[in-house]
């Protein structure tokens, strides 16, 4: 399985991540995953995200960065991308080498994949730029991250395990969306806290599916957003207005969070959302966006 994507531009698109389903199992205590939990997500793509460039000499690796969300992230060694290169060219069995620039266009630690789109699209570049001949880029994506898998393939996706086991879901369409972030970080590791103290059952729930995008979304949940909304009340707020708005489909939070969603009709209606929002809450990021129907 292997993504298709039309040019540089495009590889190196790391478009947001949508939860638009998030089902949860109990933490695993043992083994390969031990300290994961299971998922069971419908997960689609943006038409917005960050965009990575690659340029291939002989220097050392290197990354600069820029963009609105830029000056919350540092180019060291930590960063899922360099980390996701050095992964690569260690496998390639090549000194890691060549620059790359990141525009941050995506707010950090919002919920919608940001990081692990990132360094998707290094992997991606960085196959196209040196070739992937008895690679499994699966595999070395599973290594970086969770959600770097479904990250890299950037298409319509069921994805369950924890995140390793991505299964494509052509065919099911796309819709119109608003995404909203209301400007603070919510923990994920404190939420999963709060998840694994609450009574629950060990496998997280199927999701049920048809060929429609937006009834396959109405037949799940995400079983993070209870927990968000009561650490953090505005988030519980911005669900009920998103969800208030005219002809708003559906309502809720992505990943987990702080960034919610909600779906249309048509492009209008979400712009036109777009506008309330705006006014009501000049300091959110919101941007209206279409999901699904990404190759």
């Amino acid at each position: 399985m292997e993504p298709q994507f039309s040019s540089q531009f495009e590889l190196g698109k790391a478009r947001a991540k949508i939860n638009l389903t998030l089902h949860v199992g109990q933490s695993i205590t043992a083994g390969r995953y031990d300290g994961y939990h299971p998922l069971d997500s419908f997960v689609v793509f943006a038409d917005v995200g960050d965009q990575l460039s690659y340029e291939t000499d002989e220097n050392d690796l290197s990354l600069s960065l820029s963009g609105a969300f830029s000056a919350g992230l540092k180019a060291e060694d930590d960063n899922l991308i360099l980390k996701a290169a050095r992964t690569f060219f260690t496998y390639k069995k090549i000194a890691p080498q060549g620059h790359f620039h990141l525009e941050k266009n995506l707010p950090l630690a919002s919920g919608i994949g940001g990081g692990s789109a990132d360094a998707a699209a290094a992997l991606r570049l960085l196959q196209a730029a040196y070739g992937a001949d008895g690679l499994d880029m699966m595999s070395i994506c599973e290594k970086i991250g969770a959600d770097v898998p479904v990250c890299f393939l950037s298409q319509t996706s069921h994805m369950r395990g924890i995140g390793e086991d991505v299964e494509v879901k052509s065919g099911m369409g796309s819709i119109a969306a608003l995404l909203v972030n209301p400007g603070f970080a919510v923990s994920t590791a404190r939420i999963f806290k709060a998840f694994d103290a609450a009574p629950k059952k060990k496998d997280p729930r199927p999701q049920t599916w048809c060929g429609d995008l937006l009834k396959t979304t109405s037949f799940g949940r995400n079983d993070l957003q209870d927990i968000a909304m009561f650490l953090r009340p505005e988030i519980k707020e911005l669900i009920g207005k998103l969800a208030h708005l005219p002809q708003s489909k559906l309502a809720r939070m992505s990943g987990s969070g702080a960034t919610c969603f909600a779906l249309f009709e048509t492009q209008e209606q979400a712009r036109a959302a777009k506008d309330i929002i705006c006014r009501d809450h000049p300091d959110y990021w919101c941007i209206e966006t279409i999901l699904g129907g990404l190759s």
